[in-house]
């Protein structure tokens, strides 16, 4: 964050969001840089967003940092797009972010993801089934939006809350375990935690790094020698020599039809 810009803050009112909010607004008032905080109301906890909408207006009116209210029909979206209320509310809550930074001419607009949420990411992509590409899932800086948090875990944000006496909410939703996010991080991290300690965060990530490095060679590789075998034609087709695709190791011949793939339907 440059000290000229301005900087749209996602906030839900949760610990993670409102240690994002509090740091962010003391390094502001040192740094010269501007922030608004939002806070997205999915309609799908009335109850619970009119408190959360409440808590996160009162929060910002006593620290004077501007507040925007978006209300924004998730499950209607879901509805539409045929996915998951989880996934609408993580697709449509980016929409909405970027609409508004547009608006108020926002540089940046930083979430409050964290240490921990890599780790549920990775675990989540495991189980689901994933390649190397899924195990490097959350960029401290992609596009406009900035992760500040990303070498930082829950236990100690909630310290920082403790220590300096800073209210939050907890969504009640979290605590149920329906949402296999939800069960990953409520049921099998606290085994995980307990059997290894807290440094498999760090083993995790390590682990991550690796695989993503070696995923970035392997994909600028793929790519310059799938240029030496296949060309584009005029219609928007790619022609690729099979024969001499199959003389490359599997793993890279896989990468290149990857991205053979990837370039024609995007």
């Amino acid at each position: 964050i440059h000290p000229d810009e301005y900087i749209l803050v996602g906030f839900s009112g949760g610990p993670d969001s409102t240690f994002l909010l509090q740091v962010l607004n003391k390094l502001a008032k040192k740094s010269g840089f501007r922030l608004s905080a939002c806070y997205i109301n999915h309609n799908i906890r009335p109850t619970a967003a009119k408190k959360e909408s409440a808590f996160c207006a009162d929060f910002c009116r006593r620290r004077k940092i501007p507040f925007i209210l978006a209300d924004v029909d998730i499950p209607g979206y879901a509805a539409d797009m045929k996915i998951s209320l989880e996934e609408a509310g993580r697709e449509f809550r980016y929409l909405i972010f970027s609409d508004i930074a547009r608006q108020l001419n926002c540089r940046k607009i930083a979430v409050g993801h964290h240490q921990d949420d890599i780790i549920e990411t990775i675990l989540f992509r495991l189980f689901r089934g994933t390649g190397p590409q899924g195990l490097d899932p959350i960029k401290p800086l992609s596009g406009n939006i900035i992760r500040p948090l990303l070498e930082i875990t829950r236990p100690e944000i909630e310290r920082y809350l403790k220590k300096n006496k800073i209210k939050y909410l907890i969504d009640s939703s979290n605590l149920r375990s329906d949402f296999s996010r939800n069960f990953l991080r409520n049921k099998i991290i606290p085994l995980i935690e307990k059997e290894f300690g807290d440094k498999y965060r760090t083993a995790i990530g390590n682990f991550s790094k690796i695989v993503s490095d070696q995923d970035d060679y392997l994909k600028k590789d793929a790519a310059k020698e799938l240029n030496k075998i296949s060309f584009r034609t005029p219609g928007g087709k790619i022609v690729v020599d099979l024969k001499r695709l199959a003389a490359y190791d599997s793993a890279l011949r896989k990468r290149m039809m990857k991205l053979a793939m990837e370039s024609i339907s995007g």
